[in-house]
């Protein structure tokens, strides 16, 4: 099996297997991630091409995007007037300086 790499949480672990790897234990990783809350990045030549999480995690993660699209939804809905073209460079700029800040940090 692949090698653990830590993944931001002490308890969990996050590792790389390959995808012939991932086939031939598929059960187990299923298991060990709903049991243990585990993470998996299948690899195919060295790259990265798939994870396996936990249906909790997943439904984390689905219901942070929900409420990230909900915040750019109100926000469109109080600015009718500008082009989608026009948000588009005020999406870029506003990016690009939490980016220059994060960095001066």
């Amino acid at each position: 099996m692949g090698t653990p790499t830590a993944s931001g949480r002490d308890r969990d672990m996050k590792r790389e297997i390959t995808e012939a790897e991932a086939r031939e234990a598929f059960g187990r990783l299923v298991d060990e991630v709903c049991e243990q809350n585990g993470e998996y990045i299948i690899t195919r030549g060295n790259e990265p091409r798939a994870a396996i999480i936990s249906l909790e995690q997943y439904d984390q993660l689905t219901k942070e995007r929900d409420r990230d699209f909900e915040v750019f939804d109100r926000i469109w809905a109080r600015m009718p007037e500008i082009s989608e073209e026009d948000a588009d460079r005020l999406v870029e700029t506003a990016i690009r300086e939490v980016r220059a800040q994060k960095r001066g940090k």
